[in-house]
């Protein structure tokens, strides 16, 4: 439904300072490029939350976690602004030359300390000799014409909640201290710290803000859509519950709340129309399903939230008559159309679609548009039951329904050859082939010796420069990390540490061949290389060593040093010390190791093996078989980059399917795929492929 909303309607904005961003780490980048092995840039924390584990604490700081306060400062002031009532935009300070501050009353600008440019210093004062105004938090120290100064300083958060978060739990005094620091209670108090000083700035200004409430954990948020506005209302109110010293609190802890709120008018967009009684409406319920209209939204009233729910209101100029609803069906598509009576603006609706049967085909959670209009096509298949599809539209808000039929009369359909061969992007596939590449076939045991006759006598009358090679020869593994940090950590055995005698931890020994090949036992052999950060374990690094490269930094064990995993599965080295070392090519030879594990990118720092790029070769190829036959068949087929694959069931006997892929193993270095079970099927694959450059 809010992707429907046309704009949000702020005249509010915090300042993403590229500026600030780049000049805070333009520093850091600089000492980062000229220090010596070993060195470590750190910073003093100076004032942490009361606690039993830390007074002072010096963190190891870089570009990356110097960027990410920058981050935690603007977010924590546009979520302040968000619970203050007068929610706002991020704007990144380039797009201010092309309008930006055009809707806009207040900037809100927070930890700036570098000047910025010459040019969008311009359109700042534009922006103030037109009315708007500025306002800083504390820790900015560039002047700004007519600034209110809101009584907050942003700067450092990000350090101050990190290092108490990731501090060993058995440094504290209790495990309910050391989980206090694990929750999202805990991170969130900045904000809520800085509601009431960022309201009282605000107040100052012209903005208008849409809430007024008594809370500082209720997220304010609105959309204009149409001739309407939506509203939201979001209860982010957490209580830690009374717990025992030896307890842990959840990460989690959203509790019911009952805050005091006042709308604030004018809701109805300019131009929406005054003939008529404007009208709201709520939607809530933590599944959504209650809906009220509302008398007076202005008036202050104590409004009841369960946990983490979301209210949205929705404030019309008029009632809406209705729904008007048809549909049709054409070619076994189902096009529905459907708009509000008498109103224009995004409003929600079920779609619900049965078939003559009286079964449910489709239930649908959709919005009317801008407009008041929805529109929406649904494939039911040339082969679906002919008779009358009933469709439903409904609304729990202003509670709105409308249905209509629509007639599905199948055509006869005579059956089709469907051709042995599939050729995927013959253009493309021509045009490469046309260019007279150099070729490597890849073979295996299984790969017919007639098979890979044909292929390469019928390319070489084609003019192409062919070889055949065994897979083996020609696609090799990537070795990993494959993309390393500046410096990395290496951690080796010391004497002068001697780890403590193990408690009640579990024995594993953790470490990488050679060949790449990763182990991880516990002492009585069990297998946990899939998940071997088991709490209170203590761990030894055998083998060639082993490379941690889950983190932002690159953490080289080398042989015989021991690990204590605790129970947030947190590590700590027991007996070795740590230098940092330059990731030169001889230190990226000694540590990197081909993967044996596959895995996928979710959004960690570093890169994991993963298809189709953890295999690498040098030549253009051709592949033949399907993925029990051919290991480079079956890379491609899982690396999702073919169009169609081919398995027991599919092309069938004697089918083919020929594919061309662009660079999946290494750049401007193709792969064309011949996929299919048996040899008749390659063998008409080959046919058909060279029938591309004859």
């Amino acid at each position: 439904m809010l992707k429907e909303t046309l704009s949000t309607g702020h005249d509010v904005a915090v300042l993403w300072s590229f500026t600030e961003l780049s000049m805070r780490q333009k520093e850091i980048t600089l000492k980062e490029a000229t220090k010596k092995s070993g060195e470590q840039i750190k910073q003093m924390i100076a004032s942490l939350p009361e606690n039993s584990a830390l007074k002072g604490k010096e963190i190891d700081i870089n570009a990356y976690n110097i960027g990410g306060d920058y981050k935690e400062a603007v977010l924590a002031a546009h979520y302040a602004l968000a619970r203050a009532g007068y929610p706002a935009q991020i704007i990144h300070e380039r797009t201010l030359p092309y309008g930006a501050l055009k809707n806009l009353k207040t900037l809100v600008i927070v930890g700036q300390t570098f000047d910025l440019p010459d040019a969008i210093e311009e359109h700042l004062k534009k922006f103030i000799d037109a009315g708007g105004r500025i306002v800083v938090d504390k820790g900015t120290t560039v002047k700004f014409d007519n600034a209110i100064v809101a009584d907050i300083d942003l700067k450092g958060l990000s350090y101050r909640w990190n290092v108490l978060f990731l501090q060993d739990a058995k440094s504290f005094k209790s495990p309910r201290e050391a989980s206090l620091f694990q929750t999202n209670h805990f991170m969130d108090e900045p904000v809520r710290n800085a509601v009431g000083p960022i309201k009282a700035a605000m107040r100052k200004t012209a903005s208008q803000a849409w809430a007024e409430t008594d809370s500082t954990e209720l997220v304010i948020e609105h959309q204009r859509g149409g001739e309407g506005t939506i509203l939201l209302a979001i209860n982010g109110n957490e209580e830690l519950p009374a717990i025992a010293d030896d307890k842990k609190y959840p990460i989690y802890n959203y509790a019911p709340y009952s805050p005091t709120i006042s709308w604030r008018l004018p809701l109805i967009p300019e131009g929406a129309g005054t003939n008529s009684t404007p009208i709201v409406y709520s939607l809530e319920g933590p599944q959504f399903d209650q809906s009220t209209e509302l008398a007076n939204l202005t008036a202050p009233t104590t409004t009841k939230f369960e946990p983490g729910e979301m209210k949205v209101y929705f404030a019309a100029p008029r009632k809406p008559e209705g729904i008007a609803v048809a549909a049709t069906i054409h070619n076994g598509v189902l096009s529905i159309e459907a708009a509000l009576k008498r109103l224009s603006m995004p409003w929600p609706i079920v779609v619900s679609v049965s078939d003559p049967a009286g079964n449910e085909l489709y239930r649908l959670n959709r919005s009317m548009n801008l407009t008041g209009k929805f529109h929406e096509s649904l494939p039911l298949g040339a082969n679906a039951p002919a008779g009358d599809y009933v469709v439903r539209l409904s609304s729990i808000v202003a509670n709105l329904s409308a249905e209509t039929k629509a007639a599905h009369r199948p055509d006869a359909r005579r059956p089709r050859a469907v051709p042995n061969v599939r050729l995927f992007d013959a253009d493309r596939l021509k045009d490469f082939l046309l260019t007279k590449p150099e070729i490597v076939v890849a073979t295996n045991k299984d790969t017919p010796a007639e098979v890979v006759q044909l292929l390469t006598d019928r390319l070489a009358i084609a003019g192409l420069s062919v070889t055949v090679k065994p897979e083996a020869d020609v696609l090799r593994k990537v070795a990993y990390p494959r993309v390393w940090n500046p410096y990395a950590k290496v951690f080796a055995v010391s004497k002068s540490k001697v780890p403590p005698a193990a408690m009640n931890d579990k024995e594993i020994s953790l470490g990488v061949a050679a060949d790449g090949a990763f182990t991880a036992k516990t002492f009585d052999g069990q297998d946990v290389s899939n998940d071997w950060r088991l709490p209170n374990s203590r761990i030894t690094i055998v083998g060639e060593g082993f490379v941690d490269f889950s983190g932002d930094v690159e953490q080289c064990y080398e042989p015989g040093v021991q690990l204590h995993v605790n129970e947030q599965r947190q590590l700590t080295v027991l007996n070795a010390e740590a230098t940092e070392t330059r990731t030169s090519a001889e230190f990226r030879a000694r540590w990197s190791k081909p993967w044996s594990r596959l895995t996928q990118h979710v959004g960690a720092y570093q890169l994991p093996a993963q298809l189709p790029e953890a295999y690498a070769t040098d030549s253009h190829l051709i592949v033949l078989g399907n993925s029990t036959t051919s290991h480079a068949v079956a890379v491609l087929q899982a690396s999702e980059l073919l169009p169609q694959i081919a398995d027991e069931k599919y092309p069938g006997p004697g089918g083919a399917l020929i594919s061309l892929c662009w660079s999946p193993f290494a750049v401007e270095k193709n792969a064309i795929v011949l996929a299919s079970t048996d040899p008749a099927g390659l063998k008409a694959s080959i046919e058909a492929l060279t029938q591309l450059v004859k």
